[in-house]
């Protein structure tokens, strides 16, 4: 009884950015940050999954985040 109670929370679970819930749409889950994302909303086909995949978000703030360290660093320098 509690595995369809399960099935039913996990097809109205909302992951994707695209706020709309799996409904038995193929996903694919962030290697990252491990958010899991519709397939189609992160433009990927079924027949080219990658092995390592990371969402949009991952991949932008990849840079941003050493960048605003190395910002505060450098000011931090010039106030003492």
């Amino acid at each position: 009884m509690k595995k369809d109670s399960d099935e039913e929370d996990s097809w109205n679970l909302v992951t994707c950015f695209c706020m709309k819930p799996y409904y038995g749409r193929a996903m694919i889950e962030c290697t990252q940050c491990k958010t899991w994302l519709h397939m189609s909303c992160a433009k990927i086909r079924p027949n080219n999954v990658p092995d390592v995949f990371k969402c949009n978000l991952c991949r932008k703030t990849k840079g941003s985040k050493r960048r605003s360290a190395r910002i505060r660093g450098d000011r931090s320098r010039f106030l003492a």
